[in-house]
C-alpha cells in the first residue's frame, strides 16, 4: 500500500474495501444477536428468568465467563439480584447494593458504564471444572428507560471487549430495558389484578 505507483493505488483500494466488509460484516453480526436475543427476552415471565435469557445468550458471545443481572428496588432504592452466570454458588454473592455502593451501585447512582481493563489478580477469579482464570475485563452497563434506572448488567470477561463487542452491548441495552420494563408493568398488572380478585372475594364473604 505504501508504493507510489498503480499497484500501491490497487492495493490501497483493495484495503478500502477490506474495512468496509468488516465493518458491514460486524453490523450484520450486531443485528442477527440482537434480533435473536430481544425475541428471548420478550418470552420470559418474570425477572430472573429475564436474566437467564440474557445472560446465557450474551456470554458465549462476548466470552464472558461470568455475569450479574440487578434490577433496581424503587421502594428500597436497592439494586436486587435477580440472575447469575458462571459462579459455583450464587448464595456467596452479594444479594444487593444500595446506590453508590461498589461498582455495581455506583453504576446505577451515575447511570454510566464502568469499564475495568486487566484488573488486579486478587480482584475476582473465573472458575470452572478446569481451572481458574483473571478476566481481562470487566463492564458493568447500567439498563435505562427514558433516563431511568431500571437494573445494572455486570460481566467479567476473558477478554478486552473489542468495538464489535461493544457494539453489540450498545445496541443490546435498550433492547433489555424495554423488555424489561414491560416485564415490570406485566407483573404489576398481575399483582393489581390479583389483589382485586381477593378483596372481591372478601366482599362476598362478607355479603
Amino acid at each position: 500500500t505504501e508504493y507510489p505507483n498503480e499497484v500501491g493505488a490497487m492495493a490501497r483500494s483493495i484495503e478500502v474495501l477490506q474495512t468496509g466488509a468488516r465493518q458491514i460484516e460486524s453490523q450484520r453480526w450486531v443485528k442477527s444477536n440482537v434480533a435473536e436475543i430481544s425475541t428471548r427476552l420478550q418470552q420470559a415471565t418474570d425477572f430472573p428468568e429475564l436474566a437467564q435469557a440474557l445472560l446465557s445468550q450474551v456470554s458465549p458471545l462476548l466470552n464472558v465467563g461470568q455475569g450479574l443481572f440487578y434490577v433496581l428496588d424503587e421502594a428500597e432504592k436497592q439494586l436486587r439480584l435477580k440472575g447469575s452466570y458462571g459462579f459455583r454458588e450464587r448464595k456467596t454473592l452479594s444479594q444487593s447494593y444500595a446506590l453508590g455502593e461498589s461498582l455495581v451501585g455506583q453504576c446505577g447512582l451515575e447511570k454510566t458504564p464502568i469499564t475495568l481493563t486487566n484488573p488486579p489478580e486478587d480482584y475476582i477469579k473465573i472458575g470452572s471444572g478446569l481451572g481458574e482464570a483473571v478476566p481481562k475485563s470487566i463492564a458493568v452497563l447500567p439498563v435505562l428507560h427514558g433516563g431511568d434506572l431500571l437494573g445494572v448488567v455486570e460481566l467479567a470477561a476473558f477478554k478486552t471487549f473489542g468495538e464489535r463487542e461493544h457494539s453489540l452491548l450498545d445496541s443490546l441495552m435498550p433492547v433489555v430495558a424495554m423488555s424489561l420494563e414491560i416485564l415490570q408493568r406485566n407483573l404489576e398488572t398481575q399483582s393489581l389484578l390479583k389483589e382485586t380478585q381477593e378483596q372481591a372475594q372478601r366482599m362476598e364473604v362478607q355479603a
